[in-house]
């Protein structure tokens, strides 16, 4: 429920003026820092082009700093299990 709050604060402006937040930015799917893949559950990822040489990449090509929700692709779930075994060995 963190998205749903944190969208209905953005979408009633209830963010505005808040002592600490000197601007709020949002970016459409794929296109900021945190590249959310729930949203994209309706394929897998590689079929969609966000999954590219075991990586996530944003609509641009570039590769995203946040894979947010990994674990909703069976592929990429298993490719980042796999690498953090690696790390931990």
């Amino acid at each position: 429920c963190d998205q749903g709050m944190h969208n209905y604060l953005y979408y009633s402006n209830l963010l505005n003026g808040v002592e600490g937040i000197g601007e709020v930015i949002t970016y459409e799917q794929g296109e900021g820092v945190v590249n959310n893949l729930a949203a994209m559950r309706n394929s897998p990822l590689r079929q969609q082009g966000v999954l590219v040489d075991g990586n996530v990449v944003n609509w641009d090509n570039s590769i995203s700093a946040v894979a947010h929700q990994y674990d909703r692709d069976k592929e990429l779930e298993r490719l980042i299990k796999d690498r953090v075994n690696i790390m931990m060995a």
